[in-house]
């Protein structure tokens, strides 16, 4: 039954892109990436998507920037069940995607608009509240950081505006 539903998947996958046409990119990929693995890391070393982030309490300056890179903790126990590691890489795939979306981005469009940007804006809300900080507002960037380099050799690809705590 398993593998008839499998089958039936990758159907409906290859027809969505054949009716498309030769392209591999859009909705239908997406669908069917979770199967093939990326190997696109190994083409070439560029400039990295990272968050930054700063916070404001009521009153008082701005915080430094902060950056946002998650850290595999291993454990014999990660060999059987891995789902904070498996999250905190669902997360930094959430800002290469944030980065991909906004250079695909249409002109006229608004970033705010993306399911990406909002899922990143609520990241960087969860972030906050896991370093305890109590904001009154707070701001995000995405920035394009060379490996091995230090934060001159960076690109601001994304300002967010100043986002009131509620």
């Amino acid at each position: 039954m398993t593998s008839f539903a499998l089958a039936i998947y990758f159907l409906f996958v290859l027809a969505g892109l054949l009716r498309r046409g030769r392209q591999i990119s859009g909705p239908w990929w997406f669908l069917l990436r979770s199967f093939l693995p990326s190997w696109q890391f190994y083409h070439d070393v560029g400039q990295q998507p990272r968050l930054f982030f700063r916070s404001q309490v009521a009153g008082n300056p701005w915080s430094d920037w902060q950056i946002f890179v998650p850290r595999a903790r291993f454990s014999p126990l990660n060999l059987f069940h891995n789902s904070e590691n498996n999250l905190e890489l669902l997360h930094q795939t959430l800002i290469d995607q944030l980065s991909t979306d906004i250079y695909a981005l249409p002109d006229g469009s608004k970033v705010e608009e993306l399911v990406s940007y909002q899922l990143a804006n609520r990241l960087v809300r969860h972030l906050l509240v896991r370093c305890d900080a109590n904001p009154a507002a707070y701001q995000f960037e995405i920035r394009l950081v060379a490996p091995l380099s230090g934060d001159d050799q960076t690109t601001t690809t994304l300002i967010s505006p100043v986002m009131p705590w509620k």
